[in-house]
């Protein structure tokens, strides 16, 4: 059996990018120093929580130039942007009961946009990632949605299945150049039960088999710590705050890795995506980083 070459080995890694909460757009990005994210800065939004959770983080635009990566992963585009000074919107000092944010949906179709921050010892960088929400095979209380993010030439595509429910992640695929790699999750990972409430935990542990005998094995656990009132585009959503520890083993005939998470998600249930995503990642080979995560459109282009 030959060894896993490196860009096969930092794609399983990229796996563990789909496995959070943000089963039907986002998830954060537990990156090396070979896969950071292409990114854009995005304008700043300002976020008001309640039930006692303060998660606020803020991106603003600090750069004259920007790489966008394309939906299809194969390029990216490089365009100029005016200098403009960082600013923080810090929540104010009270703030007032965000309502029930609603019932879960199904993502609309189409593409939207993150601004992402992302740290590691090597230091800070900023940009913008495009995701792609399609329609998959849908019937008998099941619809599906595809949902495609391109990463440096990488793309990471994943099946998502909304029922009344729960919000499970079926698949998981990526490629890298003519390379690609399936993970079919056995059992399916729970990603949330649906109706979410204040107080509402879960766990979900799976696993798969895939290139050259390699074995993901995934656990997390999973809270709705509180409800928030948060501005996106000028426009306030209410939106679940969900805390998540994430584990994510990956096993080869070569060698062990280990990628462990703590994330804060901003899930908004009437356009079922999440908003706003924190994470806080630590690699048994790589070490810490950190990333943060904002929509920047509401309504999918």
């Amino acid at each position: 059996m030959p060894e896993i070459s490196p860009q096969l080995r930092r794609g399983l890694v990229a796996l563990a990018a789909v496995l959070l909460f943000a089963g039907a757009v986002g998830a954060a990005m537990l990156a090396n120093n070979d896969d950071k994210p292409d990114i854009v800065a995005g304008p700043g939004a300002s976020t008001t929580l309640v039930d006692g959770v303060d998660t606020t983080s803020v991106l603003t635009p600090d750069g004259s130039s920007a790489t966008t990566v394309a939906p299809s992963g194969r390029g990216t585009v490089t365009t100029s942007k005016p200098k403009t000074p960082v600013t923080t919107a810090a929540p104010p000092a009270t703030a007032p009961a965000s309502a029930d944010p609603g019932p879960a949906k199904p993502t609309p179709l189409g593409q939207y946009r993150y601004a992402m921050t992302y740290t590691d010892s090597e230091g800070t960088k900023k940009g913008e990632q495009v995701v792609n929400v399609e329609s998959g095979p849908s019937g008998g209380g099941v619809t599906r949605r595809v949902v495609t993010r391109p990463v440096e030439g990488r793309t990471t595509k994943s099946t998502d299945a909304w029922s009344s429910d729960s919000l499970k992640q079926e698949r998981v695929e990526i490629t890298i150049g003519a390379q690609s790699i399936e993970c079919d999750w056995q059992p399916d990972v729970l990603l949330a039960p649906l109706p979410l409430s204040t107080g509402a935990v879960w766990t979900a542990d799976s696993s798969c088999t895939v290139a050259n005998g390699a074995k993901l094995e995934l656990h997390h656990d999973s809270k709705v710590t509180g409800r928030a009132a948060t501005t996106v585009g000028g426009q306030q959503v209410n939106v679940w705050v969900i805390e998540t520890k994430l584990r994510l083993k990956i096993a080869t005939p070569f060698g062990n890795e280990t990628e462990e998470s703590d994330v804060i998600t901003h899930f908004d249930p009437t356009r079922g995506i999440d908003v706003f995503e924190s994470a806080k990642n630590r690699s048994s080979s790589r070490g810490e980083s950190t990333l943060d995560r904002r929509l920047l459109n509401l309504n999918p282009t």
